[in-house]
């Protein structure tokens, strides 16, 4: 999966830093983002909320990795101190996600994606029941 995600960087396929990686989501580019396993409670939850924002707005819920370390993201990466990153869409960008998921599942999934999806639809019941 780090193979590959240094393969979509050159191809232009990944955005980083927060600022880049919550546009990203924001603009519906992102295909899915990556923090590292170092990432503070307040970046990841900046980007959550522009997650949650996407989908609120009909866009594509926008899963969220916690998978590497910074020194494994900013080694893969040609990057230093990467903390966030977003997987754009494209080729290059669903080659990694194939390779992501799969790593994902294998280590367990992300319980935080599964909360962060139940939160959205359980907002979005009780939006319909004040209607």
């Amino acid at each position: 999966a780090l193979g590959m995600l240094g393969l979509a960087r050159k191809a232009g396929a990944i955005a980083l830093g927060a600022t880049k990686v919550e546009s990203a989501v924001r603009g519906g580019l992102a295909l899915f983002v990556l923090h590292a396993t170092e990432a503070s409670d307040d970046g990841v939850r900046k980007i959550s909320q522009a997650r949650r924002a996407t989908v609120h707005l009909g866009g594509p819920a926008i899963p969220a990795y916690k998978l590497f370390s910074e020194a494994e993201l900013s080694l893969a990466l040609g990057g230093t101190n990467v903390i966030h990153a977003a997987v754009l869409a494209g080729d290059a960008g669903r080659a990694v996600q194939k390779r992501v998921v799969a790593l994902d599942r294998y280590r367990g999934g992300s319980p935080d994606d599964l909360a962060m999806l139940a939160a959205v639809a359980d907002e979005d019941d009780a939006a319909e029941d004040m209607e």
